[in-house]
């Protein structure tokens, strides 16, 4: 099956193929702003004193020897691998077992951090560490740091196999195989052909290889969206993580939200990673980068991209009461503020006023639905042959607008619960909208599997939200369902 007479012939063979960035993931390196990781790994000096009261039943190890030694002395009890570091600090190296009793003397106060110029640090780390787990906020920017990272990844090991698992992308496999058992045999298939979709004997014999390891470490799993998948194939999908952590992969990238942190932390085994908010100067920067790449200026001035930016970024944080910026520290928020005022920025710009008129206030619910409106404005300009000022054209407008809406908030409720929870649905008359439609408007579109996936999921969460209240205050037939 290898195909020698192509090496003959000094034919360029290609192995496997580039990963391609989801179309969901929000990723553009044009106005990609580098990320800063935090790592709270310091432990309070208190856990020493507990451990010799008998307060702390947990073993600890200060050697990785020793460490090896009391995980294979005691297997059934938890061990923790801590280091003095220079300043006399314990820090976490690594632990075996239920993190449960070590949480409580992590130092939230401490934190190791990795600036965006310590990035190559940072895979270094991930080759030692093995397992790497995000954990963070909704619109932390999770999904997008994973595809920047795969692209770094790529560039610094370029022969390594890279697999990235969106797991709303499997859902029917992950239903499948619920309830079974989940050895090597299946993870190895379903990242082969289901995954890499790699199609030649050659391909899949040398991905085998590399996956079952024969001193061949070149395989980095990315598996994200943990937090978004239905809870009954939450086990299934830690029940694969094992499998793959137990394999010889280089690396195990992980991305959840923080409310099931915990959980993952204790089935890994690992600590994990928060990404740093965006700095106000970052939410700036990346303004101005994103009006520069989508707004086709003429010619570029730094100087009103500066104010229109930061008068933005402040009139928002003022209007929230934001002082510290953590809501517009939230990336998605920023990108949001970038698109919604895409156009308001574009007059200002234009104009050469020297102050901007920004509205009296600014807030999340408002900023939803101006980013949301401004989506379905875009969609009907492209969409309708007839003048804006039309009144056929107007009427047609307000008719799409409802059906959009309406889909949306259907296709919502799919994406966020089961099936047999929102039976009462369909007594909704729907048009539904095409693949083709749905990606123009561009807030939500269908995997490959039939099934929706929002730009984000926080806009999901939104349009449920939406749906529920207009029901609840309308007292509808479905009202008692609702």
């Amino acid at each position: 099956s290898f195909p020698i007479a192509d090496l003959l012939q000094e034919k360029e063979i290609r192995i496997g193929k580039e990963p391609v960035p989801s179309a969901c993931s929000g990723y553009n390196e044009k106005y990609y702003i580098d990320r800063t990781f935090n790592h709270n790994i310091t432990i309070k000096q208190d856990i020493a004193i507990d451990k010799r009261e008998g307060k702390f039943a947990d073993l600890l190890a200060s050697t990785k020897q020793e460490f090896k030694q009391l995980c294979q002395q005691n297997p059934a009890s938890n061990v923790h691998w801590l280091k003095k570091d220079k300043s006399g600090e314990l820090v976490w190296q690594q632990s075996r077992g239920n993190l449960k009793t070590l949480r409580k003397y992590v130092d939230a106060k401490k934190s190791h951090s990795y600036s965006p110029k310590d990035l190559d640090n940072l895979l270094e780390q991930a080759k030692q560490q093995r397992v790497m787990l995000i954990a963070d906020k909704a619109g932390m920017g999770k999904t997008t740091i994973l595809t920047h990272l795969s692209k770094r990844i790529k560039q610094k090991f370029p022969a390594h196999w890279l697999v990235r698992i969106d797991l709303n992308d499997y859902t029917e496999h992950l239903k499948a195989q619920k309830g079974k058992k989940m050895d090597k045999g299946w993870v190895l298939e379903f990242l082969s052909k289901e995954v890499l979709k790699l199609e030649s004997h050659l391909e899949k014999e040398l991905f085998k290889k590399s996956f079952e390891g024969n001193e061949i470490s070149k395989v980095v799993v990315m598996v994200d969206g943990f937090d978004e998948i239905s809870p009954s194939y939450k086990e299934t999908v830690i029940d694969m993580l094992q499998v793959l952590k137990q394999t010889s992969l280089e690396q195990l990238w992980v991305t959840t939200r923080t409310h099931l942190r915990e959980e993952l932390e204790d089935n890994l085994q690992q600590l994990s990673y928060t990404l740093q908010p965006f700095s106000e100067v970052e939410q700036v920067e990346f303004l101005k980068k994103f009006w520069l790449e989508n707004s086709d200026l003429e010619h570029k001035d730094e100087h009103q991209l500066e104010i229109y930016a930061t008068a933005l970024i402040r009139k928002l944080a003022q209007s929230i009461s934001d002082k510290d910026r953590e809501f517009t520290g939230i990336p998605l928020q920023t990108r949001m503020l970038a698109e919604a005022f895409k156009e308001k920025f574009r007059s200002f710009y234009e104009s050469k006023k020297s102050k901007p008129e920004l509205p009296q206030k600014l807030d999340l619910l408002g900023l939803y639905r101006t980013f949301i409106d401004r989506k379905y404005d875009i969609f009907f300009t492209e969409k309708s042959k007839f003048e804006q000022s039309n009144i056929r054209a107007v009427r047609i407008r307000e008719r799409d607008l409802k059906n959009i809406q309406l889909e949306h908030q259907l296709l919502a409720f799919e994406a966020l619960f089961p099936e047999d929870q929102v039976t009462f649905l369909q007594s909704y008359d729907r048009t539904t909208f095409s693949d083709e439609e749905l990606a123009m408007i561009g807030i939500a579109q269908r995997n490959k599997e039939g099934k929706p996936h929002f730009i984000h999921r926080t806009f999901a969460e939104y349009f449920v939200a939406d749906f529920l209240i207009n029901e609840l205050t309308k007292k509808t037939k479905q009202h008692a369902q609702v």
